[in-house]
């Protein structure tokens, strides 16, 4: 890790776990802020780091896009082509893997990229295939440089849910998917304390 010593990690994994305690309490009753989250952008300063924590979500998406009907070929070959360059340029990314994998997060983006316009002038983007995004946004943190926050951005993008009885945010909907985050942190950790003894 680049600027946060083993203790300085752990305590902000042990802000995640906090976060998903809080969420599972049975007098929980309103959305938890996802901005919460934002502990995740120290744990990402180190781009290997952010690398492996993209391609985990990518993982956990990965199987859901692949079974959904409604996808082409096309899109199909593009997820399964990145899920592989990924996979290959995880630790030592190569330039080629990195020319290519702007490529395919170019297509990905172009296959989703209808707009339309909401009050004032505010321009939204559909996403009909959420997994096939989460996908996307993991190729994005793999393509772009010095960006600890893209870590925060994934694990809100794969965290937060609606529900009309609470609101926005991080809600018991939310809780495998704060588990898998939470998960990937904890487990990152202590391999990363049993490769420094």
């Amino acid at each position: 890790m680049k600027a946060l010593t083993t203790a300085q990690a752990r305590q902000k994994a042990a802000k995640l776990k906090q976060v998903l305690e809080e969420l599972k309490s049975p007098t929980n009753r309103f959305a938890i802020n996802i901005t919460r989250l934002r502990t995740i952008n120290g744990l990402c300063e180190d781009e290997r780091v952010l690398r492996q924590f993209a391609f985990y979500i990518a993982v956990k998406n990965f199987p859901k896009a692949m079974v959904n009907p409604n996808l082409s070929d096309e899109i199909k070959e593009a997820i399964t082509r990145s899920m592989e360059l990924m996979d290959a340029n995880l630790e030592n990314p190569l330039e080629q893997g990195i020319i290519e994998m702007r490529q395919l997060h170019h297509q990905l983006q172009n296959l989703q990229n209808q707009t339309s316009h909401v009050h004032w002038n505010t321009v939204v983007r559909s996403i009909p295939y959420w997994d096939v995004y989460m996908v996307e946004a993991c190729v994005y943190c793999f393509i772009t440089k010095n960006n600890p926050t893209l870590g925060y951005e994934l694990a809100r993008d794969y965290c937060q849910k609606y529900n009309p009885s609470y609101g926005t945010g991080l809600l018991p909907e939310s809780i495998p998917f704060l588990e898998d985050v939470a998960g990937f942190w904890e487990k990152w950790l202590n391999l990363h304390e049993a490769n420094a003894n």
